[in-house]
């Protein structure tokens, strides 16, 4: 017998497992992706005692958490560093059942993104938030308005509700585009600008682009749809070509290569706009 296979028989009888996940992988659709983002989760004994890490790589966030969740039994916590952010979740009732269920569920939180501070204490529901909060429980500090000044944006409409077609599953998709270009200004910064189309579709009826569920509950493993997509494109045809390339990536991480959706045509090949 291997050493492998003991090793697994060995692990099976105490009720032991494991998996990574390569979420790098699952994003950008190719299994031999560095795994920059992933995941190894472990499974010990017959009481359910699970721990996982959780790693991403690239990110230049800064900041760290501590979290307690009595009904999963579970105390997370995190720290993220320019360029790298682990996370570490323990789950067990029998060793932390007790302790979670004095703690209650709550969060201690400090984190600095999106040129803001942001701070969450013990004393704020991790569940819900009161406008009458008062700041210091939980609250953020908005680095780039104080040093630059508060943002502005602008709206203007530049094409409403242009009809368009979205070339599928060897079928057609009617939608609309609406474009808009958006001025931001800062007091003390370059102002910038940004084109952005919307392409919608029929959201009474639910027909949509079809696409795969994400699989990762009960409720989302059927069939899904995209009925509002947005992107910067200052034009219609910009617009669809960046829906069809953003559908296409989805279905093959999701689906595997091939998907189709139950309402396309057997023979009919996936069409992309050229």
């Amino acid at each position: 017998m291997g050493i492998g296979k003991r090793i697994k028989d060995a692990l099976g009888q105490r009720g032991m497992w494991a998996w990574f996940n390569n979420l790098s992988a699952e994003k950008k659709g190719d299994l031999g992706a560095f795994p920059l983002h992933g995941r190894v989760f472990v499974h010990a004994g017959h009481d359910a005692h699970t721990l996982r890490l959780t790693w991403k790589l690239g990110d230049l966030n800064l900041g760290m958490a501590v979290s307690s969740d009595p009904h999963e039994a579970s105390i997370q916590g995190h720290i993220r560093l320019p360029g790298i952010s682990l996370y570490l979740t323990g789950e067990s009732y029998p060793l932390l059942g007790k302790l979670t269920g004095f703690v209650g569920h709550r969060e201690a939180r400090v984190a600095i993104h999106d040129g803001a501070v942001w701070w969450t204490t013990p004393l704020a529901d991790p569940d819900l938030g009161k406008s009458n909060e008062p700041w210091y429980v939980r609250g953020c500090f908005d680095l780039l308005d104080f040093f630059l000044g508060e943002k502005t944006t602008d709206k203007q409409l530049l094409i409403d509700h242009v009809p368009v077609t979205i070339p599928l599953d060897g079928q057609e998709y009617k939608g609309t585009c609406t474009t808009h270009l958006f001025s931001v200004r800062r007091p003390r910064w370059m102002s910038e600008t940004h084109v952005v189309s919307e392409l919608a579709f029929n959201a009474e009826e639910g027909k949509g682009i079809p696409i795969p569920g994400k699989g990762e509950s009960a409720h989302d493993i059927e069939e899904d749809a995209i009925l509002r997509y947005s992107c910067e494109a200052a034009t219609p045809m910009d617009a669809v070509r960046e829906l069809v390339t953003h559908v296409q990536s989805l279905r093959h991480r999701r689906g595997g290569t091939g998907w189709r959706p139950a309402s396309a045509p057997s023979a009919s090949p996936v069409s992309p706009l050229n």
